[in-house]
């Protein structure tokens, strides 16, 4: 800029005189102070179980930047393995805390399940429209119109697939299981819409013995099982969509 207005060392340049004047000055300010990327704290570290890379994600990884291969659920199963150690820590914290504030941890865990559960069924979901040529617009049209919040819910989302990519989620598992990880999913409504109380909604879907007005009990050894049984669903679907070599994004 000083060259090409051939301003000086001085800093300065005074064109013009008498009655019409210009003066141009350049200064030179601090530069602003560069933060590091909030993102940081979020960032996700993944061990490729092929290649042994070491590495940072943002978001959900599907494939390892180095030898390209499927680590999905590698990203998947380490999601939910900070929840199990969330859950391990919730005798400390009731020891050292008290029972309300542990209560929460549970409830909290179990809302941290419900998302992970919708995320990875939406990313498989998107992924597999790709695969069989659905164009961005039509994916993002699909999970406008068709999906929405249906994915939290375990009949809804079980519903869902079956529409869109005509495969039976829960078809490799037995119901008893299915109506225990319905039983412990439901409970997340309570927990966020009405701070823990049972309401005549969750009454209404669940049928239950529960009464309302009381407050929820989310035990950790239900969250427990709702982690192992959300990691099998989501293999199982994973296996029987994307097993097959050369399935690939376009």
């Amino acid at each position: 800029m000083r060259e090409a207005f051939g301003i000086g060392r001085s800093g300065k340049r005074i064109m013009g005189g008498g009655l019409l004047k210009l003066e141009l000055s350049v200064k030179s300010g601090n530069p602003p102070t560069v933060h590091r990327p909030f993102e940081e704290a979020l960032q996700r570290t993944l061990v490729c179980p092929v290649c042994g890379l070491d590495h940072g994600v943002f978001g959900l990884a599907v494939w390892c930047p180095d030898c390209g291969n499927d680590i999905f659920l590698t990203h998947v199963e380490t999601e939910l393995q900070v929840l199990k150690t969330m859950l391990s820590d919730i005798p400390r914290r009731r020891s050292d805390l008290g029972h309300r504030i542990a209560a929460r941890d549970a409830e909290n865990c179990l809302e941290d399940v419900v998302s992970v559960y919708e995320a990875v069924l939406r990313a498989i979901l998107t992924r597999e429209l790709r695969t069989r040529g659905k164009t961005k617009e039509e994916v993002d049209y699909n999970l406008k119109r068709h999906v929405a919040n249906k994915l939290q819910s375990i009949p809804r989302s079980s519903e869902t697939i079956e529409q869109l990519l005509g495969v039976n989620l829960f078809a490799l598992f037995q119901q008893p299981e299915i109506d225990r990880l319905r039983e412990t999913f439901e409970k997340r409504h309570p927990i966020t819409h009405n701070l823990g109380v049972v309401d005549r909604k969750y009454l209404d879907r669940l049928r239950t013995a529960e009464r309302e007005g009381r407050e929820i009990l989310v035990r950790p050894e239900d969250v427990h099982e709702a982690i192992d049984l959300v990691l099998k669903v989501v293999t199982a679907l994973h296996g029987r969509l994307f097993s097959a070599p050369g399935k690939e994004v376009a």
